[in-house]
């Protein structure tokens, strides 16, 4: 059996280009590749620590233009982030809601805030207190 991992995770976005900027500017990823289909663009982003690691996969359709409805299937996707307080504060700047300021929590070493990106996705973002 051949390798078996979770590879990313596809958000629909309005605007691919907005998305971009905000997950590589705001929360510190890295744009890993772009892909030009038909009527498609996905644009994977990530924080590159090595082959493997999962990405967000960024999909514009042209068939499907937005603005999307989240659901209430999907709850959140989950960043570790080296400055919980600092990312809340690009967040804030580009016009994104937290949800929950940060705060540490008492069951695990980890300071937490909750937020949205800019098509209403939750983030739950985490900044370990561990030394």
């Amino acid at each position: 059996m051949g390798e078996q991992r979770i590879v990313g995770v596809g958000l629909h976005v309005a605007d691919l280009e907005r998305s971009v900027d905000f997950y590589t500017d705001v929360v510190g990823m890295k744009e890993l590749a772009r892909y030009e289909f038909d009527g498609l663009t996905e644009v994977m982003v990530g924080y590159p620590t090595g082959d493997g690691a999962p990405s967000l996969i960024l999909v514009d359709r042209a068939d499907n233009p937005g603005p999307h409805d989240v659901g209430n299937g999907f709850d959140r996707v989950m960043l570790m982030v080296d400055d919980v307080d600092a990312v809340c504060d690009r967040l804030r700047a580009f016009g994104c809601t937290v949800i929950t300021e940060p705060a540490p929590m008492d069951q695990f070493p980890v300071k937490l805030a909750m937020a949205q990106d800019p098509d209403g996705y939750r983030l739950e973002l985490l900044e370990s207190r561990e030394s």
